[in-house]
């Protein structure tokens, strides 16, 4: 059979990654949401219909899939390319005045997205997922250099696909020993049980949970009905 090509392979890229739960990403998350003073950053798959948050750092942690027809982070990947004076990012620094999202007015703030990519075997690396800023206040300036220091971020979660990323069962110094991490991780099967989340309550739990090391493969929870499960 012929290699698919276009949104097919870009499809079929995202389903070859599966989930990218791992430490790296949600280091490099807080990494970026410290260096940009944003309220939270995320490290996001984009699929047919939905967009899964994979990693995260900030206000927005442990979300629900978001419909592709209503998320900014989904906007990002389409004619990344194209963007050459921005270093491919997608900025908004006053969603509510943009015209742009006249049909997103939900949103409100700050906004700025980089592609993510992966070459899932292939030569060209394609579109996956993108790494998203968001604060509910607007900025005045999110100028040249700070588009280069997101793409350069960006090119480190495609660093990070292109090489296996160790799970959290590789090896001791990747459980979860961070209380932060044991909360992500709870927020993270719950939300894709579709099962209402209480960070409060999430918080609790966590706290009484003892140390985690997960087997390489190991199911955690099966994802609401849609695609695979969500595996360590």
């Amino acid at each position: 059979a012929a290699p698919a090509t276009g949104e097919a392979a870009r499809l079929a890229a995202v389903q070859a990654l599966g989930s990218l739960l791992a430490p790296p990403l949600q280091e490099l998350c807080r990494e970026a949401q410290a260096h940009f003073g944003v309220d939270h950053v995320s490290i996001n798959l984009v699929g047919a219909e939905e967009v899964v948050q994979q990693a995260c750092a900030g206000d927005y942690c442990g979300v629900p899939a978001v419909r592709r027809d209503a998320s900014l982070c989904a906007q990002v990947i389409i004619d990344d390319d194209t963007r050459t004076s921005t270093w491919g990012v997608l900025v908004a620094a006053d969603l509510s005045a943009d015209a742009r999202w006249v049909d997103m007015k939900t949103h409100n703030g700050f906004f700025a997205g980089v592609a993510i990519k992966y070459a899932n075997g292939g030569s060209k690396a394609l579109a996956v997922g993108t790494l998203c800023l968001y604060s509910e206040q607007q900025r005045d300036f999110f100028g040249a250099d700070d588009c280069k220091k997101l793409q350069e971020y960006g090119e480190k979660v495609t660093d990070m696909l292109a090489s296996p990323l160790p799970s959290l069962g590789k090896h001791p110094d990747h459980s979860l020993h961070s209380l932060d991490d044991r909360v992500r991780a709870l927020m993270k099967c719950a939300a894709f049980n579709m099962r209402p989340v209480d960070p409060g309550q999430m918080d609790k739990i966590a706290g009484t949970m003892r140390v985690v090391v997960v087997s390489q493969g190991e199911l955690v929870a099966a994802a609401g009905g849609r695609g695979g499960g969500l595996w360590f």
